[in-house]
């Protein structure tokens, strides 16, 4: 059997050094359009499984409904729509209405969970949130309208501009809880800090092949590591993420064995043995618990259906007509 795939670390002789922690986070972009429509168009009430959406208003007006609720919404404003929320909009404004529209799913629980807080649906023109993210959506906007086949340099671009768009996302949620932050308990505090330490953990054990129950090991190093008990440990990760610490590990474990199966470099013997399973049965096991497929199928999947934008077919409507 092959050794895994891992990076050497060169400590020897090292005056100063400054690690970042390994990063991995798969970001999705589905039905993005830009489009213009007449006075009589409208689109029927849907709602898209697991995806956050985007509408954003170039010209004209429309009154979106979410759950029911109407929103007047005008050039330069934003409705902002969480997964599995109903919603439906028709033109209010003569004799047309441009809007730019997108559809995304991130796979990094604590970013997804934090989307969900956001309490506006609306967000005007002058808000905060249009401030940060309008140049990005309007680079994007602008992308949407690029020769197809789309070709090498403009599909880094778009790359660009939806990571971008994560970042800019991102800096919004940490403005508008910036004050919450100012008087966060140190319950919380220790919390995140716990959650780092058990994804660099992770990554720790993975590039050194170190541990061969990765789970087990890192669970039993909090108290060690932190001077806190397993009770006090749960109870703190059910108050902020509302998940155990050994979910949130799950969860950190479950995005590296993903990632790693996305590409061809290891098989899954090695992914296994990178991952601290005692055999590829165990994995495969424990795979297909978390999301209903084997590692070799999950891989086919993914390799089959690689492109790096692709509407999403299994909703309740269409995204586009």
């Amino acid at each position: 059997m092959s050794e895994p795939h891992r990076i050497p670390f060169g400590t020897r002789n090292v005056i100063d050094e400054c690690l970042l922690p390994d990063l991995t986070t798969t970001f999705k972009l589905y039905g993005m359009h830009a489009r213009q429509v007449n006075s009589n168009w409208s689109f029927p009430e849907h709602s898209h499984p697991r995806l956050f959406e985007v509408n954003f208003l170039l010209h004209g007006s429309q009154t979106m409904e979410v759950s029911g609720q109407p929103y007047s919404q005008s050039e330069g404003d934003l409705i902002f729509i969480p997964p599995d929320t109903p919603h439906r909009c028709f033109v209010t404004s003569s004799p047309d209405m441009s809007f730019f529209c997108l559809h995304f799913h991130i796979e990094d629980e604590v970013f997804h969970r934090s989307m969900l807080q956001l309490k506006d649906v609306l967000y005007l023109s002058d808000s905060r949130m249009v401030q940060t993210i309008r140049p990005t959506l309007q680079k994007l906007a602008q992308l949407t309208r690029s020769p197809q086949p789309l070709t090498l340099h403009s599909r880094m671009k778009i790359h660009e501009a939806a990571f971008q768009l994560l970042a800019c996302l991102s800096e919004f949620i940490v403005s508008v809880t910036e004050q919450e932050r100012e008087h966060e308990s140190e319950d919380h505090q220790l919390t995140c800090r716990i959650a780092a330490w058990l994804e660099q953990s992770v990554n720790w054990s993975m590039l050194n092949n170190a541990n061969p129950d990765i789970s087990k090991s890192v669970i039993q190093s909090i108290s060690r590591e932190f001077g806190v008990s397993k009770s006090n440990c749960y109870r703190l990760f059910q108050k902020v993420y509302g998940i155990s610490p050994r979910q949130y590990l799950t969860d950190v474990i479950l995005r590296e064995a993903k990632q790693l199966l996305k590409g061809d470099m290891l098989s899954i013997q090695e992914i296994s043995d990178q991952l601290g399973y005692r055999n590829t049965v165990c994995f495969s096991r424990q795979f297909k618990r978390w999301t209903g497929l084997s590692p070799s199928g999950y891989r086919d999947q993914t390799q089959d259906r690689r492109t790096d934008f692709r509407l999403e077919t299994n909703m309740t409507a269409p995204i586009l007509e």
